[in-house]
């Protein structure tokens, strides 16, 4: 059990982020409106369906519970009866979500009798449950212990999973590459290499991890893979990271190749491109992976992993 002061938990608290929820949300982002239409009209009509349109998105939540934040842009047509054509729907969404998105629209009718058409683009931005929010990340007991996207994903404070503890490079002395004071830190994870870091102006240098698109043939939707390498991250972060200590300059892109059998597991893994030592680990850890069964036989998947050391990792804009 670990103790932190009350100004380290204040400090928790206040980057925590929003109250969690634990029903997945929809936020009807502000439209793009090409011809005469009220852009109130507009969001209050649409925002009558908003229950049904949620509906497509926590259906298939419920299905795949690793589904993560998407903005469905929706674009479509309103004639001058006042009724939607030429629906489309843009998201990285399971099969079905679009189609589901695009019935529950095309029941949308405007009066609007003899106007010339309209053209529409609406952003639906979906989101999973957040139970637990940031500081659930921050623990270690999210999916993705800290950082948010695919080039900064790091243990957690207190070692409660994948890439947390460890012997990290000091985050508040428990932890992988540190962001907040400094020491070599304790306990359980992934985390390797020896103490630097601070909170002075900016957070300390970190290796980099940027996964790819898949190169996939068969049928199982690339964003659903995608989702599934990108919740291991962590440890293929691991593999790079421990080797990285006896080669500090090693840099570069790892192909992983791998077949999915028709029960869901991996049939075969290798990897290459990089180090002999990581690409067998990368290998390994997707070995390792269970994805949801294909529809239609076995899947061969093509999948680009690029690492980079602190010190070359590309600088963040403001």
């Amino acid at each position: 059990m670990y103790k932190l002061s009350i100004g380290v938990v204040a400090f928790l608290g206040s980057i925590a982020g929003a109250a969690p929820t634990k029903q997945p949300t929809l936020t009807l982002e502000t439209p793009t409106i090409t011809g005469k239409l009220d852009a109130k009209l507009l969001t209050s009509t649409v925002r009558r369906t908003h229950k049904k349109l949620l509906g497509c998105y926590a259906k298939a939540f419920a299905k795949d519970k690793l589904i993560g934040p998407a903005v469905a842009n929706a674009t479509f047509t309103i004639g001058g009866d006042g009724k939607l054509s030429n629906l489309v729907v843009s998201a990285e969404l399971p099969k079905g979500v679009d189609a589901c998105i695009i019935g529950v629209l095309s029941t949308i009718r405007f009066k609007r009798k003899g106007a010339d058409p309209v053209e529409v683009t609406y952003p639906l931005a979906f989101a999973p449950p957040t139970e637990g929010g940031a500081f659930a990340s921050i623990t270690g007991t999210g999916d993705i212990s800290s950082g948010f996207d695919d080039t900064n994903i790091y243990g957690g404070l207190t070692g409660e999973s994948p890439g947390g503890g460890g012997t990290g490079w000091g985050t508040i002395g428990v932890g992988t590459y540190g962001k907040i004071g400094s020491g070599s830190g304790t306990g359980q994870g992934y985390g390797v290499g020896g103490g630097r870091g601070g909170m002075r102006g900016r957070p300390a240098p970190v290796p980099t991890t940027s996964i790819g698109q898949p190169d996939a043939k068969g049928d199982l939707d690339k964003a659903i893979i995608r989702r599934y390498i990108k919740r291991n991250i962590q440890k293929l972060q691991y593999c790079y990271e421990k080797e990285l200590l006896n080669q500090p300059k090693l840099e570069g892109t790892s192909t992983a190749a791998f077949t999915i059998g028709v029960d869901g597991l991996v049939t075969t893994s290798t990897a290459s491109g990089l180090d002999a030592n990581v690409d067998a680990c990368i290998a390994s850890v997707i070995q390792g992976i269970e994805f949801p069964k294909p529809k239609g036989g076995v899947v061969t998947v093509r999948y680009p992993l690029t690492f980079r050391p602190a010190e070359t990792a590309p600088a963040k804009t403001p």
